[in-house]
């Protein structure tokens, strides 16, 4: 028998917390770096759907997910963007460490991104230490990704308003455990 496990609700947000002295957050992936097809976890049927293709050849330029037990202010999960030095299937849990937060907004609405690196990567930098060129990247990609996939036109409906510091990260990551708390327990 298959026993499934509900990875919204059923994995806790922190893997060791205040364990080693700082917050070992737990991110499940769903959609690997390089990947051209968007995937959302169904907390109903416990599955991974594909949600779209990116347009023109689009990849992901890292490794997206969610951080388990939180509910952010558009009502999904916490997104989580895990930089590492491979990229990392869909469905795995990963044991990260925040290392900051990027600022956007989706169609006007608040849609913030968790940066992290996961505590197993020993070639992991921390996110803030990359490259101009590969921030610039990641900006331009989460600018763009949604424009010919969703509405049709070249009307811009995500903005990047900036990074923050994993400070920002923890407390965004607190605040929706709190509101997933309130709404689920």
């Amino acid at each position: 028998m298959i026993l499934l496990m509900n990875l919204l609700h059923h994995l806790p947000a922190y893997h060791d917390r205040f364990e080693s002295g700082e917050d070992k957050v737990n991110a499940v992936i769903e959609i690997q770096e390089g990947a051209s097809a968007k995937y959302e976890y169904d907390e109903v049927g416990e599955v991974f759907r594909l949600d779209r293709f990116l347009p023109n050849g689009l990849r992901f330029p890292i490794n997206y997910g969610f951080v388990p037990e939180t509910l952010a202010p558009d009502g999904d999960a916490v997104d989580i963007l895990v930089h590492s030095s491979q990229p990392i299937e869909r469905g795995t849990v990963v044991s990260v460490r925040v290392t900051g937060i990027l600022r956007m907004t989706d169609d006007g609405e608040t849609d913030d991104k968790v940066i992290a690196v996961p505590h197993c990567d020993s070639d992991s930098e921390s996110f803030l230490d990359l490259s101009p060129e590969r921030i610039r990247c990641l900006v331009e990609f989460f600018e763009i990704y949604k424009r010919k996939s969703l509405t049709g036109s070249e009307v811009p409906v995500t903005k990047v308003d900036g990074f923050r510091s994993a400070k920002d990260g923890l407390r965004a990551i607190e605040e929706s455990r709190l509101r997933y708390r309130a709404d689920f327990d």
